[in-house]
């Protein structure tokens, strides 16, 4: 419950600071790990690393570059995550996150 609460205001932070947050999907690409989503100011991707952790990035080109971290050695575990969809909503999760 407490790593919920705290993802939840951790997006929230991020969704309130940024005006792309709001911007309109204009495309969906689902992707083994995630999904990628074409906004009007840009490209968001979220990926799945394990059923705990997500990689959410954002880059304002049409395409996500190539991250080559120095810090993250590890390598995706390809959880298994499911995906909804509404008028106003996507919702991707996992058995741990959502």
């Amino acid at each position: 419950m407490r790593k919920s609460l705290y993802f939840t205001f951790i997006i929230g932070v991020l969704a309130s600071a940024s005006p792309e947050a709001f911007a309109r999907v204009t495309g969906i690409k689902e992707l083994a790990d995630g999904a990628q989503f074409t906004i009007e100011t840009g490209t968001l991707r979220v990926q799945f690393w394990s059923p705990e952790i997500v990689r959410v990035t954002y880059a304002a080109t049409a395409e996500q570059p190539r991250l080559n971290s120095l810090s993250v050695i590890a390598s995706p575990e390809a959880p298994r995550w499911k995906w909804q969809q509404n008028n106003h909503a996507f919702t991707l999760a996992t058995a741990r996150l959502k």
